[in-house]
């Protein structure tokens, strides 16, 4: 299976369907007018998707004013080869504390839970392999359909995955 392309490999314009030019990367013309500006790539099928956590990120939620963790995943999309991303919140209220508890388990299950900062213990699971049961929830407003995490499983022992190329 050929490797994904990721943010950080060469840039290449022909690769995401930009005009080649001789100023360089960024001189390239883009007439954007026709363009939807609530446009996005279209969600991933629902299904679970080999991943791995690409960033964890504490913070403050903006609808509740609660603590929470950001969850980064990267999963492979099958239909271009490239590596999308989908993001994940853990609330960290008293109602929530079950499903981070599960979470974490299943992203490192040696891990030591009477030590859990999540300040600073969510970095320690970056690069994580897992699996992500994604399905595709409703837009909002002018969005469009989106992929909703509705769990984290652990990875499959059993299986190649792109995570190991």
């Amino acid at each position: 299976m050929p490797r994904a392309q990721t943010d950080s490999d060469a840039y290449d314009p022909d690769s995401v369907g930009l005009p080649a030019t001789e100023g360089g990367v960024g001189d390239e013309v883009l007439d954007l007018s026709g363009y939807d500006e609530n446009a996005g790539p279209p969600p991933l099928a629902p299904g679970v998707y080999d991943a791995r956590v690409d960033n964890a990120e504490w913070g403050i939620s903006q609808s509740g004013g609660n603590p929470m963790i950001t969850w980064t995943f990267v999963v492979q999309d099958h239909e271009s080869g490239r590596e999308r991303r989908v993001w994940h919140y853990s609330v960290l209220t008293e109602d929530h504390l079950g499903r981070l508890k599960r979470l974490i388990r299943r992203l490192n299950p040696d891990y030591d839970l009477t030590q859990f900062r999540p300040r600073s213990s969510a970095a320690d699971f970056i690069g994580s392999p897992c699996r992500l049961r994604l399905r595709v929830q409703a837009g909002r407003g002018d969005q469009g359909p989106r992929n909703q995490v509705s769990d984290v499983l652990p990875p499959d022992e059993g299986s190649s995955s792109f995570l190991d190329a």
